[in-house]
């Protein structure tokens, strides 16, 4: 909020909306940083960060243009797809989608000599 209000009164951007996507990546860099310097906490809090940017926008444009019809299947499509999109941030969150390496070294009998 801080970095918003100082944008806001010093007019730093052109466009009203790009103080508060900057805010959005600034918020949530800092988040990834704070679960620690690894890439996946990094990758976690860009993710959120873009889909956050990435939802304003296209709620603005739709606002605008009226395209997206209030029927049964959007309605349902409005709450599956956000489920998985977060679901999937989470499994960023966890690790998983690296391999890191075995922890355990192999048996003696495997080395070779």
């Amino acid at each position: 909020m801080r970095f918003l209000i100082a944008a806001a009164k010093g007019k730093w951007f052109k466009r009203r909306h790009t103080a508060s996507y900057l805010g959005l990546w600034l918020t949530f860099g800092l988040m990834g940083i704070w679960h620690g310097i690894e890439p996946h906490f990094l990758l976690y809090g860009a993710y959120h960060a873009a889909l956050l940017c990435g939802y304003d926008t296209f709620a603005r444009w739709n606002k605008q243009m009226k395209r997206w019809p209030d029927t049964r299947a959007w309605r349902i499509a409005n709450v599956v797809i956000p489920f998985h999109v977060v679901c999937f941030g989470l499994l960023i969150f966890s690790g998983k989608l690296t391999q890191k390496p075995s922890p355990v070294p192999p048996p003696a009998a495997m080395v070779p000599r």
